[in-house]
């Protein structure tokens, strides 16, 4: 398996729980298969640990947003 990028870098953005869902196991899976070729930390950017709300209008609220994908992803360089 390839790392993730260019960078070298694993970052998994879902919209589920930290612990569970899809990003946690592509997280899960480069932590075990490509550990050696990346440079930093695996990362997942997902929801708080709530449970996800039925109105869109206030899902927007918990989904990850562009400005903290940009914000975690630049911690992490």
């Amino acid at each position: 398996m390839a790392a993730g990028g260019v960078d070298h870098l694993e970052e998994a953005v879902a919209a589920s729980l930290h612990d569970r869902g899809w990003g946690a196991e592509i997280v899960s899976i480069v932590a075990e298969e490509a550990f050696g070729a990346l440079t930093g930390p695996a990362i997942r950017i997902t929801t708080p640990h709530i449970p996800l709300p039925a109105a869109d209008s206030l899902a927007d609220h918990v989904l990850p947003s562009v400005d903290k994908i940009v914000e975690t992803v630049s911690k992490a360089l």
